[in-house]
């Protein structure tokens, strides 16, 4: 009698949308199946496990994993996930004594029954699917075949085992790899756990490699695996379609396939796009749009500061010698690793300072030497990466709270508040202490790219005080701002910050417009305005700020002046833009004129649209 199928697979709580689909697939070909889910993740009460189709597994289950906590601070949110899988099917085999384990990726979908697994599985321990089955050309497009030798010959998006003691030796191997050695790090010959599996077929018997091309259809195989209609599906190459992996895939972009190739053009492939469209669909009916702004539990020390790729490195490459400081995401303690990665980025600071200001001391000599130049400009850029304590990351964990909806972080200096805030800043920011890349470059006066109310929250962090006339600026973060929506501030205390700054040597901002600019000066500004209603403040915070929070409680009323001026500002700034993608198109040489007028009049009135951003 054969034994029952089941189910697996891993994500942070922001992929359940995802996962709901691949559910919502599995048990519509396999009804009396299990699945779980291992949550990488901490709920926070985002939602009700209870609700779901799925069992949900807590991480802490996992008691075979040696150090959990260590694990989720070496690795990052990709590399953890993966690291996971072999501890993860090893402890569905011991604890709930499953037969037969299928795991997925939450982001496949299920399109036909698997039951050539389960009748491999019979036979088989361990079944997996090659990312390609015929060659790809030898240029400069992704996927190529160099890739794939980097990252992985199988594609770990899908692999079947059997309960058997060839498939635990197999899992006691591969988790044994990944504790330490699960990098997503292809120079170094590790690709998280997808390229260990390169070895498995030598190493171990009963490994069936599935060229069935139904199977783990992706960007990847899409030069082979040739997509059709019939009255019972889809086929490919003749044969139904079992699962689609939708690797890298884009709602808002869904022409680009995936976000990780550049080979293949939708246009090419019509009969792929209503399926790119269908899973498009279930993706929002499941709430995707409202889910995957959820926040990574991992992503940040206890305090609030955000935990760069650069401590994690640093603590991955201290290999056993990180045990002595306990547990990793912990400050408040002597000799903890934010204590001494704090140290770290102290002493590189001090040294990198004095090479870079020597390098702008004599920059007209470094200009005459591209290789000085281009090391200067590498130092500059590392002593960003490391000196990674930003303003923001001090009040994220109190101010976090009233971040709900969408909406900008202005001067955010590759650090926003939250992942999925609209980043504003000079198109090349003065200050810069992250690697979040910036969305709108421009003038923080005037956010001429949104309409009146349309975002549900405005968050500045010492940014405020470089303006003069701060009535002007805050009302014009009010008039983008709907009303119920939050004003979120953390601005320094200038009398304090100067003396702060005297004291500890640290740099003084001389943008700074305002002397005697502190909580009460704003405050006073906002009721001037008299559209919002105070719901948080503190009036000195981490050494020299404050942080204010206002509700805004009424719309906001322009005088007419105001109003031409905004318009007036939009408008030019609109022609500016249009204009120099004209000129730019008109300077082209790759488009061909049949009536020069006709064409070039087609081409401004396409360019041109409304010169007004509409009312609402």
């Amino acid at each position: 009698m054969k034994g029952k199928l089941y189910f697996c697979t891993i994500a942070t709580k922001n992929y359940l949308a995802h996962i709901r689909v691949l559910v919502n697939s599995l048990l519509s070909h396999h009804p009396d199946t299990t699945i779980f889910w291992l949550l990488v993740d901490k709920i926070d009460d985002y939602f009700d496990p209870s609700k779901e189709k799925m069992e949900v597994i807590d991480l802490s289950l996992l008691k075979n994993v040696p150090n959990i906590t260590q694990m989720c601070f070496k690795y990052n949110v990709l590399e953890l996930s993966t690291a996971l899988k072999p501890y993860f099917l090893e402890y569905l085999f011991e604890v709930h004594k499953l037969e037969k384990l299928i795991y997925l990726d939450p982001d496949i979908f299920v399109m036909a029954p698997l039951d050539e697994i389960d009748d491999l599985l019979e036979t088989f321990s361990i079944i997996l699917t090659p990312h390609i089955t015929k060659a790809l050309p030898l240029d400069d497009l992704f996927p190529n075949e160099l890739a794939i030798l980097q990252t992985g010959t199988f594609n770990l998006g899908f692999i079947a085992t059997a309960s058997n003691k060839e498939t635990l030796s197999f899992l006691s191997w591969w988790k044994n790899r990944l504790w330490h050695f699960g990098l997503s790090n292809p120079t170094r010959a590790m690709f998280v756990d997808q390229k260990w599996m390169d070895l498995a077929p030598s190493l171990f018997n009963k490994v069936y490699i599935l060229k069935d091309p139904g199977y783990n259809v992706a960007y990847w195989n899409l030069h082979e695996r040739h997509l059709s209609f019939s009255e019972n599906g889809i086929i490919v190459n003749n044969k139904p379609l079992k699962f689609f992996h939708f690797s890298g895939f884009d709602p808002i972009r869904i022409d680009s396939i995936s976000r990780y190739q550049n080979r293949f053009k939708l246009v090419d492939f019509p009969q792929l796009k209503p399926l790119l469209q269908m899973y498009k669909d279930l993706l929002i009916k499941n709430g995707y749009d409202e889910i995957i702004k959820w926040p990574y539990s991992y992503s940040y020390f206890d305090n609030g500061i955000r935990i760069p790729d650069k401590a994690r490195k640093i603590y991955w490459k201290m290999g056993n010698k990180v045990d002595k400081f306990g547990n990793p995401f912990e400050t408040g303690k002597k000799d903890s690793f934010f204590e001494y990665y704090t140290k770290y980025c102290r002493s590189k600071s001090t040294f990198l300072k004095k090479i870079i200001d020597i390098g702008r001391e004599h920059k007209k000599l470094i200009e005459k030497f591209p290789a000085l130049r281009k090391l200067l400009n590498y130092l500059t850029s590392y002593l960003k990466e490391t000196n990674y304590v930003s303003e923001t990351s001090k009040c994220r964990g109190r101010l976090k709270k009233y971040i709900r909806g969408y909406g900008v972080d202005i001067g955010y200096g590759g650090d926003p508040i939250v992942d999925w805030a609209i980043t504003i800043d000079l198109p090349t920011p003065y200050t810069k202490v992250g690697n979040h890349p910036l969305n709108l470059g421009g003038d923080a006066r005037n956010l001429y790219w949104f309409r009146d109310e349309v975002l549900d929250f405005v968050y500045s962090s010492h940014l405020l005080e470089d303006f003069e006339n701060t009535k002007e600026v805050l009302k014009e973060w009010l008039r983008v701002l709907k009303v119920g929506g939050h004003l979120i501030l953390y601005c320094p205390v200038e009398q304090v910050y100067r003396e702060h700054c005297k004291k500890t040597g640290q740099p003084y901002n001389y943008a700074h417009k305002i002397e005697h600019f502190d909580m009460e000066y704003v405050k006073n500004v906002l009721d001037e305005i008299g559209v919002t209603e105070i719901v948080h403040s503190n009036p000195l915070v981490d050494d020299y700020s404050f942080e204010l929070v206002a509700k805004k409680v009424k719309p906001l009323v322009l005088s007419l002046d105001e109003k031409y001026n905004y318009e007036i500002f939009t408008l030019r700034k609109a022609l500016a833009e249009k204009q120099a993608k004209i000129d730019a198109l008109l300077a082209s040489t790759s488009w061909k004129i049949t009536s020069p007028l006709r064409t070039i009049k087609s081409v401004i009135r396409k360019l041109l649209g409304p010169l007004f951003p509409s009312s609402k």
